[in-house]
């Protein structure tokens, strides 16, 4: 049985030393930007910024999947908005950006859980590899929330909703639309 456990410090992530290039070894996509040194020196570079949100799935003692996640927070209309993006491509500083996961299985229980108590507001995929099978497994997987996952000129970037419920949603942005056509 997969267990879920969520990384908030770096000191967690570092722990992860043993477990993470074996399970990059499998990951489909594996480059530079999914090691794990690579994340420490970003997540140190700009932990003012940003912080540590990974989401790590266990199989007993074994890493079977990674979100390399960070948060950070900004407003709409004073209301405070909590981001959840990969590491390095809110800032662009990564040219790829992925889930890591031993198999598809895994990244599929991986994204049942994100989804199904969101400690977010907004979700933000970006810079996945075109070669990368996790895009077509967030189709997939999404579909049934009927957002607007897929884009195909900018890859996978992914905003979901504002305050989880869509009327307040439609409310939000027909109160900013409104201020911006009347100034």
């Amino acid at each position: 049985m997969i267990q879920f456990r969520w990384m908030y410090t770096i000191e967690q992530i570092d722990e992860l030393r043993h477990e993470w290039p074996r399970l990059l070894s499998h990951s489909p996509t594996r480059t530079v930007f999914q090691s794990i040194e690579w994340h420490l020196a970003w997540l140190q570079s700009f932990k003012h910024e940003y912080s540590p949100a990974f989401l790590t799935a266990w199989n007993g003692d074994s890493l079977v999947a990674l979100a390399p996640l960070v948060s950070s927070t900004s407003k709409i209309l004073r209301i405070p908005i909590t981001t959840y993006s990969f590491a390095g491509s809110a800032n662009y500083a990564s040219d790829y950006a992925d889930f890591l996961y031993h198999d598809l299985s895994s990244l599929s229980s991986l994204l049942s859980f994100l989804m199904s108590a969101p400690p977010w507001q907004n979700l933000l995929l970006r810079n996945l590899p075109s070669s990368s099978p996790t895009k077509q497994v967030l189709l997939n997987h999404f579909t049934p929330w009927n957002h607007q996952w897929w884009d195909a000129s900018r890859a996978i970037d992914t905003p979901t909703r504002i305050m989880h419920n869509d009327r307040q949603d439609q409310d939000i942005l027909a109160k900013t639309l409104f201020k911006r056509k009347r100034k």
